[in-house]
């Protein structure tokens, strides 16, 4: 009798949704509410990923460009963010706190994970994060 609890909190887990896309605002930078994903775009070469994902919000838009190294684990081997906002422009580089993954052998590649955006000088501004998104083609 005791099994059919573990086994209901076990499929409970396996079926609950992934983390929903946000921007988290860090240290004293302004906050970034009502963005979304707007396009995920890439293409895989070998072992190599390219990828680009814009997000739209009602003051403005981030794009990030990012270069990811396939394997286990798959890493991000470089990425820089551009971020338009109220007429100002911000930009740095991006690092990788989590990277997803879905290799698409057979179809499209799915990305996502969880990612700082870093100003040319300081800590971490902003931490972006989306589930893993098929790539459109680029």
């Amino acid at each position: 009798m005791t099994r059919y609890p573990v086994w209901f909190c076990l499929l409970a887990a396996g079926c609950s949704r992934g983390p929903e896309m946000s921007i988290e605002q860090l240290g004293g930078s302004p906050p970034a509410p009502g963005y979304s994903l707007k396009q995920l775009s890439g293409v895989r070469d070998g072992e190599v990923v390219h990828a680009a994902a814009e997000f739209t919000g009602a003051d403005g838009e981030l794009a990030l460009t990012l270069r990811f190294r396939t394997g286990v684990p798959t890493r991000l081997e470089s990425g820089t963010w551009v971020w338009t906002r109220g007429g100002k422009r911000q930009e740095g580089r991006v690092s990788a706190r989590t990277v997803e993954f879905l290799g698409g052998q057979s179809g499209r590649p799915s990305l996502g994970g969880v990612y700082d955006l870093l100003p040319e000088q300081g800590e971490p501004a902003y931490r972006v994060r989306w589930p893993a998104t098929e790539l459109a083609p680029k």
